[in-house]
């Protein structure tokens, strides 16, 4: 379940998900029903290791 605003986007981080973005597949933002995905977000590697093991 994702929570979209004009601000803010709380979206649902699936195992399938993290494991898109850790492989740099672009296509993740699809996964998750948004147009992109921040550019921070994809260089958050470590937390995204930490919340997928």
């Amino acid at each position: 379940m994702n929570i979209l605003s004009d601000r803010l986007a709380l979206v649902t981080m699936t195992p399938a998900f993290l494991e898109a973005c850790l492989a740099g597949d672009s296509a993740a933002s699809r996964m998750i029903g948004l147009e992109e995905i921040p550019d921070d977000w994809l260089r958050q590697r470590r937390l995204m290791r930490l919340r997928l093991y």
